[in-house]
């Protein structure tokens, strides 16, 4: 199992990085596009949209540093160490879906098989937390039973 966590571990982070790439791609493109010049006046409506696009900037800097955060800690997942119980790290196989505790990467593709990157702050895995394999949990109204844990 450890071989198979090692590649969704290494898919896990190369889309992390696409994201971490996305948001750097996106900020510039905003500032690139922002229009900002050295002249002293400046109508309303490029002011309003000048403001909004700084926000935009703003909001997209916190995602990119999360994201960021999200990566280092990933990069510190073992892949060989054999879980007993969901926690981070963990790949959970279930009745529906397979789950890769590690950041919010929603759903990838590793060794042909898809998986839904969780992060430990997501309500889904504070349903799951601490349970094992054969446990149920639920959440949105959906239940899952953990058939493995790896």
């Amino acid at each position: 199992m450890s071989n198979i966590k090692k590649v969704i571990l290494e898919a896990g982070l190369q889309k992390q990085v696409a994201l971490i790439t996305d948001f750097r791609t996106r900020i510039k493109d905003a500032m690139a596009n922002e229009g900002i010049t050295n002249e002293e006046s400046y109508d309303n409506h490029q002011q309003t949209f000048q403001a909004e696009v700084l926000a935009e900037v703003n909001l997209l800097n916190d995602e990119l540093e999360f994201a960021n955060q999200e990566l280092i800690e990933m990069k510190k997942i073992d892949s060989d160490y054999k879980h007993k119980n969901v926690d981070y790290g963990a790949v959970v196989q279930t009745d529906q879906r397979t789950f890769f505790v590690s950041a919010s990467l929603e759903e990838f593709t590793a060794g042909g098989k898809q998986y839904f990157g969780i992060s430990i702050n997501s309500p889904i895995y504070q349903a799951m937390r601490r349970k094992k394999v054969g446990d149920r949990f639920s959440t949105h109204n959906k239940t899952y039973i953990i058939e493995a844990i790896y």
